[in-house]
């Protein structure tokens, strides 16, 4: 799931609920209704939204699209619920249907946070890790916050895929590239090819160094060099792939 992907979209069904109710049921109530809750919110985003319905098409709709969009996520989920409200006499399905995509949404966006947080936790106790010269445990800690991640993204994309079933960082780094390499190349974004399959490579390179490193009490010797690249590589590849949450 696309989360900003997905706020588009709820933005859209909302802004054509209330096109419809004012072009099919002769009624304007819903959208003044809906700008006034915008207003409210935030009057700056009204101002920005005009200034982008130059030479567009359907202008309405979309300045109420694009002044959701304009808004914080606390205030645009306040504005979107009172419109809920407001239009589920008129669409009891098309309403119900949004309120369940948009608690889907509110879930899925709490779980990345969730994800972030655990993130820095595992980078404050890698840089204690390293710190304290333990550079064999570096990788055990990265290689265990590299394995949850990677679960996550792919129990959210692919719930029932075989290489999340495996459960090793190498086998589950390359369904993310695909997925991600495949992404890019239907929005036509472009990218670094080396970029993305360093993924891959850090992957490989972690799963290997810790089939080295099998316990506490077998420390293998890694020097700092090793550690610190380790620990970057963590958060920069974990930053990267959020942006296709």
């Amino acid at each position: 799931m696309n989360i900003s992907h997905e706020w588009t979209k709820i933005s859209i069904a909302i802004s054509d609920l209330v096109y419809q109710a004012k072009y099919q049921h002769n009624c304007v109530f819903y959208q003044d209704r809906l700008l006034q809750y915008i207003r409210i919110a935030d009057t700056n985003t009204l101002i920005d939204a005009q200034k982008r319905l130059k030479n567009k098409r359907n202008p309405e709709v979309k300045r109420i699209v694009y002044a959701l969009l304009g808004l914080n996520q606390s205030r645009r989920v306040h504005v979107i619920r009172k419109a809920i409200l407001d239009l589920s006499p008129a669409f009891p399905k098309e309403v119900a249907d949004l309120e369940n995509k948009l608690e889907c949404l509110l879930s899925t966006k709490n779980k990345h946070r969730q994800q972030i947080v655990k993130l820095y936790k595992y980078l404050k106790r890698i840089d204690g890790a390293i710190n304290d010269g333990r550079y064999d445990l570096v990788l055990r800690l990265a290689n265990r916050c590299l394995k949850e991640y990677y679960s996550y993204f792919l129990n959210l994309k692919f719930p029932s895929c075989e290489e999340l079933k495996k459960g090793e960082t190498n086998i589950m780094s390359i369904k993310i590239v695909h997925y991600i390499i495949r992404y890019l190349e239907q929005k036509g974004i472009p990218y670094s090819t080396s970029k993305v399959i360093t993924i891959t490579l850090f992957s490989n390179m972690l799963s290997t160094a810790n089939q080295s490193v099998p316990s506490v009490k077998a420390p293998v010797t890694i020097d700092k060099a090793i550690a610190v690249y380790t620990r970057e590589n963590l958060n920069l590849i974990i930053r990267f792939i959020n942006r296709f949450i």
